[in-house]
């Protein structure tokens, strides 16, 4: 109780795709305050520094798109090279704290995602038309 946050509405899970990322890529440490409570956890990477693009948007938008939430956007690979250029500007190694999270609420990204309903070969990233 009280290690892992929930992910229902969660505000940085709902604002911007760099946070449920960073929590992918580096893991989260410390105490972090969700929808009035705090928690202190310690996730670990989930190995998303060796995921591809297509697989950490696809993560990404089921984080978004699951437990109630409605953000409906499937990032490109361009978007997602967004995220990882901010991840590899990081100063800190390791885990993301909440600090470092908040400084990317609200944050979005450049291009529009793909259409909803688009269908894209998760090895190639080529678009598929839907029969």
């Amino acid at each position: 109780p009280r290690a892992f946050t929930p992910l229902a509405g969660a505000k940085g899970v709902n604002e911007s795709p760099v946070i449920p990322a960073f929590a992918i890529i580096h893991g989260v440490k410390g105490a972090i305050e969700v929808q009035g409570s705090t928690y202190n956890g310690n996730m670990p990477s989930q190995g998303g520094d060796t995921m591809g693009d297509l697989e950490l948007a696809a993560l990404i938008y089921y984080i978004q798109n699951s437990f109630g939430n409605k953000v409906g956007v499937l990032y490109t690979p361009e978007q997602i090279g967004q995220i990882r250029k901010l991840s590899n500007e990081r100063t800190e190694s390791g885990q993301v704290t909440a600090a470092e999270l908040t400084k990317y609420l609200g944050k979005k990204l450049d291009g529009e995602g793909y259409e909803p309903g688009t269908i894209v070969n998760k090895k190639t990233g080529e678009i598929l038309e839907a029969e």
